[in-house]
């Protein structure tokens, strides 16, 4: 059996450690906008209007960190035998398997977990939406810009 609350806590440390980049990053750009040198010389310098831009930019993501981080910490995995929210599968396609976890908020991240390698999907993934409410043996269709891909689901975890 694979810990989904070893799963939970190594996205919650990954999101943890985003966090603390993006916030090194925003206080960067929140210094470099006080900078003298910021100061516009003519009326086509937009490097502070830029800046600007970027701080902003910067304190949403800073904000979306946050946020997924109270909603993975809220989130609680249970077992099902289909797939949800929460769920670990195993996924077929063209003779390839691999394992997913379903995650609430955060995607495309490979954790080892048990010697295993755990691809991370989000909810709102093309391929988790596909698999939701589906169990062992099913087969499932996914778009994809080279068309129509067709996954089986192996086993749920």
């Amino acid at each position: 059996m694979i810990d989904k609350i070893l799963i939970k806590e190594e996205i919650h440390n990954k999101l943890v450690h985003e966090l603390e980049l993006a916030t090194e990053a925003l206080e960067h750009s929140r210094d470099l906008m006080t900078q003298d040198d910021m100061k516009p010389e003519g009326k086509y310098d937009t490097r502070r209007t830029e800046v600007g831009y970027l701080v902003q930019a910067q304190g949403k993501r800073v904000e979306e960190l946050k946020s997924d981080i109270a909603y993975i910490n809220a989130f609680v995995a249970k077992d099902s035998e289909k797939i949800e929210v929460g769920a670990i599968t195993k996924i077929e396609h063209d003779g390839h398997k691999a394992i997913y976890f379903i995650s609430p908020t955060y995607s495309g991240y490979t954790l080892i977990i048990d010697a295993r390698e755990i691809h991370i999907l989000s909810l709102n993934s093309p391929l988790a939406e596909g698999a939701m409410t589906l169990e062992s043996g099913e087969y499932f269709e996914v778009e994809s810009p080279k068309g129509e891909l067709e996954y089986q689901i192996l086993e749920i975890y």
